[in-house]
């Protein structure tokens, strides 16, 4: 039970040795005799860290030539290695070495059995999803039997929806963030004309305002979830923003929400790997999940889905819905849901949903795209799960957020908030004033490919935003030093 151990109270053990994560670095580097910026200090941290060996579980990307890196670089096999500085992983995960192993055993069992791999042990294609539920229930706070991995994230919001957003005439809006990821926001509008609502009405978009301290956000959300407490029939929200790397109080907000009959549906894209998350505790209803990204399972990796074990049997039925079915299908219903003793029956008996999330499945498991994720579950188990990753993660863009204010340049400016606990690995860094209409518009594409030419691979967004999240379980202490030594070099140009 990763749930019992990684009490939400865990976040504040994160003050290491006592210390706030920034005197603890300072601390350290007092200690060494290091000046913070230098590369040497750096390579001491890596040194020290723990997880340090899982960088060697996952294939990097390699560059063609030797990088045109800097010429006061610390020397030491890293800068010769032709590895790039991968700091992209809020984006696409790298490739975990067992992924790999696992698809090539999945394809032999096909290859060598044909039909008989769903049922040939060690590994049976029968079940081949049920191995990953304990190991994926650990990393959102949730019992095996809450979760279920199949489809793709807006897939499984949609089947969410379908169950989950029951609404009536007087209680009919979808509360949803305003720069929401826009496939959210898609999936709500679309629901809402499903249902024969205008969804420009239908759809609310909440602004988080600028008060970004966990104070701030909570003090917002209460006010507007006040405001909509007689017309909002269930709230989306992104735990962690994709643009700005905000992570929202998701308790507060659940607790709120729940107390004005409001169900609360959450998007963990950019949160599961990232941040210990305590679903089942915070009675979430629902959540859903991409695997590529922090969860390294490959591009167009298996999705994962939360329905909290209180709705069990059945999704609620809030008094007088307009839908009027069977509790039975109010779901979309297919056969890889029901029960398994009778699946196979083909009878034309009646539809026998699995309790929990596993009752939501639709189709036969995706073995190739299950076996890559199961292989990173692996190694996310072997790391000790949530609790030490988050504790490196949160030192390590710390540490980030320090050698950019060290760079003390006028045109760096961090949008993500500079507090720990609101925030996961990435930073999103601003490049000049990040006024659209002033700002040159290519400014931070430029910088991005000149950072690419260094072996320096980010992302941008609009608003000449760059995205960088270093990933703890494969990136270092000193791919964080690179990335800002070649950054300024590429400024200074």
């Amino acid at each position: 039970g990763g749930m019992d151990t990684n009490s939400p109270a865990s976040e504040e053990l994160l003050l290491y040795d006592g210390k706030h994560p920034k005197e603890y670095l300072q601390h350290l580097s007092d200690q060494l005799s290091l000046s913070l910026s230098s590369p040497s200090f750096a390579q001491a941290l890596d040194d020290q860290d723990s997880l340090s060996l899982f960088r060697q579980e996952f294939h990097f990307p390699t560059l063609t030539e030797k990088p045109s890196r800097v010429e006061d670089a610390p020397t030491g096999n890293w800068i010769e290695a032709k590895e790039v500085v991968y700091l992209c992983g809020n984006s696409l995960g790298l490739q975990p070495k067992r992924a790999k192993e696992r698809v090539i055993v999945a394809l032999n069992s096909w290859g060598e059995g044909g039909v008989h791999g769903h049922f040939t042990q060690p590994n049976p294609w029968l079940t081949i999803d049920e191995p990953l539920l304990p190991l994926m229930a650990d990393l959102v706070g949730a019992l095996p039997e809450e979760v279920a991995v199949m489809n793709t994230l807006s897939t499984n919001l949609h089947l969410m929806m379908i169950a989950f957003y029951q609404p009536k005439a007087e209680r009919h809006k979808i509360l949803i963030e305003h720069n929401a990821f826009p496939s959210d926001r898609y999936i709500a509008e679309s629901q809402a004309a499903l249902h024969g609502y205008d969804y420009k009405d239908a759809v609310v978009a909440i602004n988080p305002g600028d008060d970004l301290t966990t104070e701030g956000l909570c003090e917002r959300w209460t006010q507007e979830l006040a405001k909509h407490r007689e017309t909002a029939a269930i709230i989306l929200l992104g735990a962690v923003n994709y643009q700005n790397g905000i992570y929202l109080p998701l308790e507060h907000i659940i607790k709120v929400a729940h107390s004005y009959g409001i169900i609360v549906g959450l998007d963990l894209a950019h949160a599961v790997g990232n941040l210990p998350m305590f679903l089942h505790q915070w009675e979430a209803d629902f959540a859903v999940w991409c695997s590529y990204k922090y969860l390294n399972s490959g591009p167009g990796g298996v999705g994962g889905l939360f329905v909290h074990w209180k709705h069990s049997g059945d999704p609620p039925v809030p008094q007088s819905s307009s839908v009027l079915l069977d509790p039975k299908y109010r779901r979309l219903a297919g056969w890889w849901g029901h029960d398994l003793l009778t699946r196979f029956q083909m009878g034309d008996g009646l539809f026998t949903p699995i309790p929990g999330a596993m009752g939501y499945r639709l189709s036969n498991t995706p073995v190739l795209l299950t076996e890559s994720l199961r292989g990173s579950l692996e190694v996310f188990a072997e790391a000790g799960g949530m609790g030490p990753l988050r504790r490196k993660s949160v030192v390590l863009t710390t540490y980030l957020e320090m050698l950019l204010q060290h760079l003390n340049d006028p045109q760096l400016s961090l949008v993500t908030t500079s507090d720990y606990r609101r925030r996961g690995a990435q930073l999103s860094i601003v490049v000049g004033r990040g006024d659209l209409e002033t700002d040159p518009k290519y400014l931070v594409k430029e910088i991005e490919r000149k950072l690419e030419r260094r072996g320096v691979i980010v992302d941008t967004r609009r608003g000449n935003a760059l995205r960088v999240a270093p990933a703890p379980l494969y990136n270092s202490f000193v791919d964080v030093w690179l990335f800002v030594h070649l950054l300024k070099s590429v400024i200074n140009q």
